[in-house]
């Protein structure tokens, strides 16, 4: 279909498929931008599916649209952000942090770290169905505003040390990068994380 034609859903599917590639030619990344100028303009259609998929759209072709990552912040309101899944509430917040473009000067990343206080109750609620991968990338998400709530950071680490045995290294150095950030020293998060370094060192090595 012709780009204008295009709906929120195709835009946002077309530009995660394109952008999923480790590296992008100057033609594969001006395909991408086509795509994601559209999801940009479809607000009104917007639902948790689309707005993550052109969020992460955005994160892996390293596309910047500062109108659509605006439309989205303030799209996403409480009361939509309750029927997100688990899943798009990590991957939100996790794309936003993505670009330093949204939080370079003291005011913008005040603005951002508001959005982020939006998401706090949604993150408290679910810790449970969080997977490994998505509670890592929240603390990673929140420790390059340089702030986490004290309700996300103590939950979220509870649930991430009683499932270490499930870490595995990308885990360990995004979570150890992510705590640094934040100046959280507590013995038993890094014990876990040399312990489980470790671990799984000796284990590559069998």
């Amino acid at each position: 279909a012709a780009t204008r034609d295009l709906t929120i859903e195709d835009a946002a599917a077309a530009a995660e498929a394109i952008g999923a590639g480790p590296t992008l030619n100057r033609m594969e990344r001006s395909s991408v931008s086509k795509q994601l100028n559209v999801g940009k303009r479809y607000r009104a259609g917007y639902d948790h599916i689309a707005v993550t998929q052109l969020l992460n759209a955005h994160a892996k072709a390293r596309v910047f649209h500062l109108d659509f990552f605006n439309a989205a912040m303030g799209w996403m309101t409480p009361a939509r952000l309750a029927a997100f899944t688990p899943q798009s509430v990590a991957n939100a917040l996790h794309a936003f942090a993505k670009f330093p473009e949204l939080y370079s000067t003291d005011l913008q990343r005040r603005q951002l770290r508001a959005v982020f206080a939006t998401f706090v109750p949604e993150v408290s609620r679910r810790l449970e169905d969080f997977t490994v991968q998505n509670l890592v990338n929240i603390i990673q998400a929140f420790s390059l505003l340089g702030r986490s709530p004290d309700e996300v950071l103590v939950g979220v680490m509870h649930v991430l040390l009683q499932r270490k045995d499930r870490w595995n290294t990308q885990d360990v150095a995004n979570l150890a990068s992510g705590l640094a950030r934040l100046e959280r020293w507590d013995p038993e998060s890094f014990t876990a994380l040399s312990g489980t370094l470790v671990s799984l060192s000796a284990a590559a090595f069998r």
